[in-house]
């Protein structure tokens, strides 16, 4: 099981509990940015879309852009990587759109290539549309810890998506 230690990721996971009610989730109509407002930094949107599936950013809060260190709003997730992490990223995405079920994932990853190691925690939540299909997931990232910088870092140990610990077995640390 995942323990989840950030209280972002906790009131992100409330507010979802709390709009979905007993359904799997909620519509995106019932997601109202301004009742989240200080989450927004914090979140992004990914759109599930196409056949065979694909996954667009919609939408990324300024404080992830910061963490990973680029804005790919209304991009195309396959447009930015190669397929070795590209499978490693969206596996955790797939999980979400075909069991409608939330993913926490958890552990150390880098964004920006020779630079910093990052501690994080990730919170990928299911919006549904209309139809009750999964159409949109809405996500969170945060930082644990200090970044690591590159000088500190085991530069023949290398970090990849695939490294972070996933599944949709998780709790809060104080649950």
């Amino acid at each position: 099981m995942i323990v989840l230690r950030s209280p972002i990721l906790k009131q992100l996971h409330a507010y979802w509990n709390g709009k979905r009610g007993s359904r799997p989730a909620p519509l995106r109509a019932e997601i109202d940015p301004a009742e989240i407002a200080r989450l927004l930094p914090y979140v992004f949107m990914i759109d599930a879309v196409g056949e065979p599936l694909r996954f667009r950013y919609r939408l990324i809060g300024a404080a992830v852009v910061e963490l990973t260190g680029r804005d790919l709003t209304r991009r195309f997730v396959d447009e930015n990587l190669e397929p070795a992490k590209f499978a490693a990223l969206v596996e955790p995405y797939r999980t979400v759109v075909a069991q409608r079920r939330p993913v926490a994932k958890n552990g150390r990853t880098i964004w920006i290539e020779k630079r910093e190691s990052l501690e994080v925690e990730v919170l990928l939540l299911p919006i549904a549309d209309p139809n009750g299909a999964i159409a949109i997931i809405l996500g969170s990232v945060v930082r644990l810890d200090e970044r690591l910088p590159s000088i500190l870092r085991d530069h023949s140990a290398r970090i990849e998506y695939s490294d972070l610990a996933w599944g949709t077995d998780f709790t809060f640390l104080d649950s």
